[in-house]
């Protein structure tokens, strides 16, 4: 897998890790495996339990947007970076708080610790003024990142 992140034109990887996608599939099979790296990260790593805090980075993405309604629906507090023009969308996911980690510094806005971070980004642009180590500004005592790690 791709050791930081998931978004790539090209990649090289082993023969025997690929498979074929049948004609009559659509990419819509793939919607099983965000949902379970979503569940997973939340609630098998992160324990996230309900009044929690959690900031969910690409809240707007494949993974993101997943972990945002499951943590909205467990009765968590969720805060999400997406770009502008995805906030009503996360909103409408369920996301409390929505920034914009190109235009702002979302760690200084964030008033509150958050418990859990889900860092679905992995590779943030150099120039993303939120990117500062939020996880170890931020969190309470008790904070877990709980991002899907491919090794």
């Amino acid at each position: 897998m791709v050791p930081r992140g998931s978004y790539m034109d090209y990649v090289a990887v082993e023969e025997d890790h690929l498979v074929v996608i049948p004609e009559n599939l659509s990419f819509a099979g793939a919607v099983p495996t965000v949902a379970l790296t979503a569940w997973q990260a939340l609630f098998e790593h992160g324990r996230l339990q309900p009044g929690q805090r959690i900031l969910v980075q690409a809240g707007a993405g494949g993974v993101g947007h997943v972990a945002v309604q499951l943590a909205k629906q467990h009765g968590a507090y969720v805060i999400a970076t997406a770009r502008d023009y995805n906030h009503d969308f996360v909103k409408g996911l369920g996301a409390d708080e929505v920034f914009d980690y190109t235009k702002v510094d979302f760690a200084a806005q964030i008033t509150e610790p958050v418990d859990i971070v889900l860092d679905f980004a992995m590779d943030p642009p150099s120039s993303a003024p939120g990117y500062r180590e939020i996880s170890e500004r931020k969190t309470t005592r008790s904070s877990r990142m709980a991002a899907p790690i491919y090794q």
